[in-house]
């Protein structure tokens, strides 16, 4: 029997390999496409696209058995492409590295996802031994990743907001409404943040039926990485801004209401606002 066809055997190590890749790269490109079609207002949607299009295709391949050695190295080229994509995203500070859509996790936890997949499709190559392998991807990998890590882009300290106190202080942020004047929702989001985005947009089309609910509430998108801020829309209960400290707020994204520049509510998380409700319908005046 020769290698390639015992790589093919139901049952060997290279099937069950290929059989694991091929489920995470299934999921990878289905929470992807769920987020773009869920949330038509995210940035990322034409490479998400692109990208879970090309997860599907060699998610397939892996299963089909075809070729499989060539499936595998696709596979760990592609593996190796990504943990190189989240070296970066490391560097500069990311917190969201978008691969699995709605399902925020770091580029530090995708980076050892990327190193693990990576091994289990050259060790399913069987082209050198595991053991000798092992310490061939650990050891750079490490060196790598600590190396990144002290390389990137220094966290400003984390700044509580606190219900009663005054915000936003003086010259914090870079908005074109006073804050200060009016009652106000207020997102600080992140827009590296493919979810926060999504939020964000999701809030913009709420809030644009405001004004005509004959609601003196506005609603404030501020982006907390200064990635600059889109153009206001034609809806004058919304508008766009950005934090002057980037990253002065990493535990984004922050839900507030204020009302002539106080705090009277401070939300953090990733729940599920409905407007709705009375808990929430209250902020809306």
């Amino acid at each position: 029997m020769s290698g390639e066809e015992r790589r093919r055997k139901p049952g060997s190590p290279a099937s069950a390999s290929a059989l694991g890749l091929a489920v995470l790269l299934l999921a990878a490109a289905g929470l992807k496409l769920t987020d773009v079609f869920l949330h038509t207002g995210n940035g990322n949607r034409p490479w998400h696209l692109v990208l879970g299009a090309g997860e599907i295709l060699l998610g397939l391949w892996l299963l089909s058995g075809r070729r499989r050695e060539w499936s595998l190295c696709a596979t760990a080229a592609v593996f190796f492409c990504f943990g190189i994509v989240t070296l970066r995203m490391i560097e500069y500070g990311a917190t969201d590295c978008g691969c699995f859509g709605p399902l925020s996790l770091s580029p530090r936890t995708t980076y050892w996802i990327d190193a693990a997949a990576l091994l289990v499709a050259l060790s399913a190559l069987r082209v050198i031994r595991f053991r000798v392998l092992l310490p061939l991807i650990l050891l750079p990998g490490v060196v790598l990743y600590f190396g990144t890590r002290s390389l990137a882009q220094p966290l400003h300290p984390i700044s509580k907001i606190g219900v009663g106190q005054s915000w936003p202080s003086e010259k914090a942020i870079e908005c074109p409404a006073d804050l200060s004047k009016g009652r106000w929702v207020v997102l600080i989001h992140g827009s590296d943040c493919v979810r926060c985005q999504s939020m964000a947009e999701d809030y913009a089309r709420e809030a644009s039926r405001w004004g005509v609910q004959g609601k003196r509430t506005r609603l404030a998108l501020l982006d907390a990485d200064q990635s600059g801020s889109p153009a206001n829309p034609s809806f004058p209960q919304i508008v766009r801004g950005s934090l002057l400290s980037a990253g002065l707020y990493d535990h984004t994204p922050i839900l507030l209401l204020l009302d002539q520049g106080k705090v009277l509510r401070v939300e953090e998380g990733w729940g599920v606002v409905d407007w709705s409700d009375p808990a929430h319908g209250s902020w809306i005046q």
